[in-house]
């Protein structure tokens, strides 16, 4: 009979897209289970693509980390930006981890991480800080992709950095390809802070 591992106490916040979707994938993959996410905006009812003029409707079951987080029966809110402090008053966790959170933290909620307040970020910090790193990077026919797993604190993406991991070998790459990539990578390094901590 194996030990499972143990993995400290963190709660996710994120988006309802596909990189916050594999890396919550990933953790949950190896039994890294979050003990809350908090996804940014309102909860999607369904997905509206549009296809030749033609609106498809989608059941919100079928957006995939919805329908993750309802298989693993994970706490979830969805929230505003302005909310996130009300929200998260009174939680008690070891690590706040960011994957794909669109605006700063307020000081008060990174404190509440009892450890520390990280952030998975899609390049090798320092460059290619923001949002859109991933197109940043492609825009200027950089290939040397990677990961960051870093410290948050008052400025985007200037935080300590706890862990990078370079993304190599990939061929003719798209920016999809890219963010799934390091997302998953990101989550094994966020992994292997989990379980050090634990």
């Amino acid at each position: 009979m194996t030990d499972k591992k143990h993995f400290a106490d963190y709660v996710l916040l994120g988006m309802q897209g596909e990189f916050t979707f594999q890396v919550l994938t990933t953790l949950l993959d190896r039994s890294c289970r979050p003990a809350k996410v908090f996804l940014y905006g309102a909860e999607k009812k369904s997905i509206s693509p549009d296809i030749d003029g033609i609106k498809v409707e989608v059941k919100h079951s079928e957006i995939p980390i919805l329908s993750l987080i309802r298989q693993f029966n994970i706490p979830v809110s969805f929230v505003r930006h302005d909310e996130l402090a009300h929200h998260m008053k009174g939680m008690s966790f070891d690590y706040l981890v960011t994957a794909c959170w669109p605006l700063l933290i307020p000081e008060n909620v990174l404190l509440q991480a009892g450890k520390a307040a990280l952030n998975i970020h899609p390049s090798l910090l320092p460059l290619y800080k923001g949002l859109n790193p991933v197109r940043d990077q492609l825009i200027a026919k950089d290939d040397h992709f990677g990961v960051t797993l870093h410290h948050m604190n008052n400025k985007y993406d200037s935080g300590e950095i706890e862990l990078q991991q370079a993304i190599e070998n990939m061929v003719n790459p798209n920016i999809e390809d890219i963010e799934k990539t390091c997302a998953q990578s990101g989550a094994r390094l966020l992994i292997k802070v989990l379980g050090d901590a634990a």
